[in-house]
């Protein structure tokens, strides 16, 4: 028993140690599965498309020339890669092969995580995907996307392996800076988040930011300085673009633009086809049947 305790002794108690920011943020986010599977393709190009969401590609076959802002990244077998939500990518294949890639679409809460991520913390360049582990945690993927949907155990494996890449990534790029300049923390994010929340609950009302600021018990002029300093616009722009975001996954889905606009709140169809052009810059016709149907189809 005496050699018991001391060989305990020698390990290394990780509890006794303080947690960064970049711990919380990897505990604290709650993962929203969208869609899992095996895609296969022969589109020879996409321009301009965005997702409502973040989208993990493993490719299997084929070679894609991706564009993101000023960088090109060539996807072929065994590359991982990871689009975020509102940032324009366009795409062309590469040879005649078509391409077949094990896909994962998500999205993540509270606001201010999924926002610190997506805007912060990915600051790096697209090269980050290339690093071996990164292929590893693409292997994962395309062994949970063909399992069946119906094995138990599924959905939380997916579950855990988001918040494996999101907390790599991360933690990536916690090397090269600070915890306080990748992740954003304090009474204004507390202030979003609440904001975000409330709306997520009363999708089928109108954003009403008065009602949001009673619940809370906020003032306007504490609501607008957190929304102006943290995210560079208005609540109301910025809890709209969220709606949109919301309705683009059911177009993902394929319901009708009347169920969508009864269910995020809006006066009527014409109400919300004008609001998503005016956010996208596409009707929701036009995303639905040049972005959707034509190049990434339906989730399984």
């Amino acid at each position: 028993m005496k050699m018991a305790r001391n060989l305990a002794d020698t390990f290394h108690n990780l509890d006794d140690e303080s947690n960064t920011l970049v711990d919380y943020f990897i505990e604290s986010i709650h993962v929203r599965l969208l869609g899992c599977g095996i895609k296969s393709s022969s589109t020879e190009r996409v321009n301009n498309f965005l997702l409502p969401a973040f989208l993990v590609v493993y490719y299997k076959k084929g070679s894609v020339e991706i564009q993101h802002g000023s960088e090109t990244t060539i996807l072929k077998p065994g590359s991982f890669y990871l689009f975020r939500p509102y940032d324009v990518y366009s795409g062309k294949k590469i040879g005649e092969e078509p391409i077949c890639f094990a896909y994962l679409l998500f999205d993540i809460a509270p606001f201010m995580e999924r926002y610190n991520f997506g805007t912060i913390a990915m600051e790096s360049s697209d090269s980050i995907f290339q690093e071996i582990r990164y292929h590893r945690l693409g292997e994962i993927l395309a062994g949970l996307a063909e399992d069946s949907p119906a094995r138990s155990g599924r959905i939380a494996m997916l579950r855990q392996l988001v918040k494996l890449i999101l907390g790599q990534i991360v933690y990536d790029q916690s090397r090269q800076k600070d915890d306080g300049m990748l992740l954003k923390k304090g009474r204004e994010s507390k202030i979003i988040n609440h904001a975000f929340q409330y709306v997520a609950e009363h999708l089928s009302a109108p954003i009403v930011i008065s009602d949001i600021m009673k619940d809370r018990k906020t003032s306007k002029t504490s609501m607008e300085r957190a929304f102006h300093n943290m995210l560079g616009m208005t609540p109301q722009r910025a809890l709209l673009r969220f709606k949109i975001e919301r309705s683009m996954e059911m177009l993902l889905q394929d319901a009708s633009l009347k169920d969508i606009a009864k269910a995020l709140g809006f006066s009527s169809v014409f109400h919300f086809s004008n609001t998503f052009k005016a956010v996208t810059g596409l009707r929701p016709t036009e995303y639905r049947n040049k972005i959707i149907k034509k190049h990434l189809g339906s989730p399984d």
